[in-house]
């Protein structure tokens, strides 16, 4: 069944461009020179990392837990807290889907690949190292399965929604 799906998928596949918006711009130095530049900043980003960070088994960085205390747990964990934050979260999935497909096909007027590259990664990567990981939380998919699950219980209790297969399939 896959070679055959792949086939069909193959026969009305479409150009696919590299992503990023913007007008294309010219290196201002040789490609050479750029790329190995960039191999060597990577290089010497993981010998200074290896040399500098020390491993070991307690953490080297202040840690605090924000559901540690009763009157944060209590608010952090509140359905009506955290059902807002679902409900935002399973949006600007759906938002970011039906604009990427039905939104300006132009990048830069696109809500889709600006959330995505400039809001999403930049922005998330600068709260989880402020805040810490709350991805758990925010995943949209988790969430959305969540609710299915939810749903499948009412409908057939004692059985768990579950393709019954083992993964990862050895």
């Amino acid at each position: 069944m896959p070679p055959a799906l792949a086939l069909v998928g193959s026969l009305a596949a479409w150009p696919v461009y590299a992503h990023g918006f913007g007008q294309r711009t010219e290196l201002p130095v040789p490609l050479g020179y750029f790329l190995v530049g960039a191999g060597l900043a990577v290089a010497l980003s993981f010998v200074l990392i290896s040399t500098l960070v020390d491993i070991s088994g307690q953490p080297s960085y202040w840690r605090h837990n924000l559901i540690g205390h009763r009157w944060s747990k209590g608010v952090l964990t509140s359905p009506l807290t955290l059902l807002p934050v679902k409900l935002v979260s399973v949006f600007l999935l759906g938002l970011v889907i039906a604009t990427g497909f039905g939104g300006d096909p132009s990048p830069l007027l696109n809500f889709s690949p600006v959330f995505v590259w400039v809001i999403w990664w930049v922005g998330m990567s600068i709260t989880v190292a402020l805040l810490g990981n709350f991805w758990a939380l925010l995943n949209p998919w988790k969430i959305i399965f969540g609710w299915a699950e939810g749903i499948h219980r009412l409908v057939r209790p004692g059985r768990n929604l579950s393709l019954a297969r083992d993964y990862p399939a050895r």
